[in-house]
């Protein structure tokens, strides 16, 4: 895999997911422009490609 497509994954004693993201890279970076409003072009094609 790619490092760019690593995740961090919290989990709760039952097994649910409290937090995800992701870990490095161009997609963690894009994340956060999204969570501010901005506008962002990751081509999950080729994130794909890529994994």
């Amino acid at each position: 895999g790619s490092l760019g497509l690593m995740t961090s994954v919290l989990l709760t004693p039952d097994g649910q997911i409290m937090e995800a993201e992701a870990a490095h890279g161009t997609v963690t970076r894009h994340f956060r422009q999204w969570q501010r409003g901005e506008q962002t072009s990751t081509n999950s094609i080729a994130s794909i490609f890529a994994w």
